[in-house]
């Protein structure tokens, strides 16, 4: 009897062998078969993912469609919405309307505040939210305007040094400058020096004061006469004085710092007028004269025509 040849086993005679891709002799997959039919159902899902995604993200217009002919469909087609729920419509944000100011032709009767009593809050040095800011643009209806040069807030001190620094504008306009460029504003050197700001029908109950120095040196070396000890002084009408913080042995101001902001520790009355005074021999140098410019206050204000 002859030899058989074996199920599924290639013909002797050199005839076409099964295809790869077909089912065995028994009608079962081989091993290499069902992983390509894996991966093939693989490729499909992701097909169907990408298209997906991009359809969601209305990608058709975005990729040539003769590289890629799947994305035809996508062209300017809207990304598909869930059944009985219609697409939620972004809502357009309307522009804030512009508040229009009212016209302040006299801001010693007329008020530039928002509110009956606006709060100044303070964020960091010169930072343009105090009051001396807020009268310098007639509360945003101008470009800045020194307030002292306008009028707006009057400067006084003990006694100006006849040596300082002169020019065409008021050495007092440095004490209302909103930004530190320099400025050298200083008493003579006589014992309990000041420079009292007078914001005149503007009342504030402060929360923090700035000032600044001055910058310019001598033979290259700073010139000093920083304030050590001193006190914030407020008043209502120029008479009597409160005190307000008292700065004992204080040296934030330094070569390295010449602007500087105090916090006010409690909480104070109203006032129109503030004074730095500084006490006998009270600077870094050890004499009496104090420098004091770009002044700055913060707080609840109001205005008391």
């Amino acid at each position: 009897m002859a030899d058989q040849e074996p199920t599924g086993a290639p013909p002797l005679d050199g005839g076409p062998e099964p295809a790869a891709d077909g089912p065995s002799a028994e009608g079962r997959p081989t091993p290499e078969q069902a992983e390509i039919h894996a991966l093939r159902a693989q490729v499909a899902q992701l097909t169907d993912l990408v298209l997906r995604m991009a359809s969601a993200m209305n990608l058709g217009d975005m990729v040539d469609p003769q590289q890629f002919p799947q994305f035809e469909a996508l062209r300017a087609v809207p990304p598909p919405q869930a059944a009985g729920r219609p697409a939620k419509q972004s809502p357009k944000p309307e522009p804030a309307p512009k508040v229009q100011k009212s016209v302040v032709k006299d801001p010693a009767r007329q008020s530039i505040l928002d509110a009956p009593e606006q709060a100044l809050t303070f964020s960091s040095t010169h930072d343009g939210q105090g009051l001396m800011a807020l009268l310098g643009t007639l509360g945003g209806r101008q470009k800045w305007m020194n307030p002292v040069e306008a009028g707006l807030v009057q400067v006084r001190a003990s006694k100006v040094a006849s040596h300082a620094p002169k020019g065409r504008r008021s050495l007092y306009a440095e004490v209302g400058d909103s930004r530190f460029t320099g400025q050298c504003f200083f008493t003579a050197n006589v014992e309990y020096s000041w420079v009292m700001v007078d914001f005149g029908t503007y009342q504030i109950c402060p929360t923090h004061y700035t000032f600044a120095h001055r910058t310019d040196q001598v033979n290259g070396k700073d010139v000093g006469y920083y304030p050590r000890n001193w006190e914030l002084h407020g008043s209502v009408d120029g008479q009597t004085w409160d005190g307000i913080r008292r700065h004992n042995n204080d040296e934030t101001l330094c070569q390295s710092q010449k602007a500087a902001t105090w916090p006010i520790p409690r909480k104070t009355s109203f006032y129109s007028k503030f004074r730095v005074a500084l006490d006998p021999k009270g600077n870094s140098k050890g004499t009496s004269a104090l420098v004091v410019s770009c002044f700055e206050i913060y707080g609840a204000c109001r205005h008391c025509p």
